[in-house]
């Protein structure tokens, strides 16, 4: 019940935010593979194994200058970690699925005058925080579910918030954008009980349209 009002919350935001600006934005499609990690907070990276995963959503970009945008997205994400796990008394490793409705809103500037590019392309940096609602949560080992092993549905929240660095270009053809970017996504939120010093990490790289 208590994801439910968090995404009811979220969504009823975002569409705030989008019709309130109809005229002006940009609309954007995009998809993502996904390298994530969990490590403790202090950390940008960990050493561990990567998990991987992926994010496709939605864009609305709303310039309010010639070179700065808000950006805010509605992603279905998945992140999660490797972790070791003992079965039938051998060590293996399993893997954390965890599934997220994610929300950024990124204050994004370009600079592609800077860099003497034509009208038909844009560069462009950005920046802001993440609001992510847990979708599921499961643990796997060799394509099994073992959820009802570890319980990891009990000890991960449904939450997550952090920060998000980026950098990417654009291509202009016709009246449509393509555009790719580069994204971290550093967790500032503790995600799991038994290890409350964890945080999601995370790396992406985003292909999409604009019209």
């Amino acid at each position: 019940m208590k994801n439910k009002l968090n995404l009811s919350i979220a969504l009823i935001v975002l569409a705030g935010f989008c019709v309130k600006s109809y005229a002006q934005i940009l609309w954007g499609i995009k998809v993502a593979p996904v390298a994530s990690v969990w490590s403790e907070s202090g950390n940008l990276y960990c050493g561990s194994d990567y998990k991987a995963g992926f994010a496709a959503g939605i864009q609305a970009d709303y310039n309010f200058s010639k070179n700065f945008s808000v950006e805010a997205e509605a992603n279905y994400q998945t992140k999660g970690s490797k972790a070791d796990f003992t079965v039938n008394q051998v060590d293996e490793k399993i893997n954390r699925n965890i599934s997220y409705l994610n929300i950024p809103l990124k204050l994004k500037a370009n600079f592609s005058d800077e860099l003497g590019l034509n009208e038909s392309w844009s560069s462009f940096f950005y920046t802001g925080p993440y609001y992510s609602i847990l979708l599921k949560a499961a643990d796997k080992y060799d394509g099994k579910d073992i959820s009802e092993l570890t319980r990891i549905e009990d000890t991960v929240s449904d939450k997550d918030m952090g920060l998000i660095f980026g950098i990417g270009a654009s291509k202009k053809v016709k009246s449509i954008a393509i555009f790719t970017d580069l994204r971290y996504e550093m967790g500032l939120y503790e995600i799991y009980e038994a290890d409350k010093d964890l945080r999601n990490k995370s790396v992406s790289i985003a292909f999409g349209i604009k019209l």
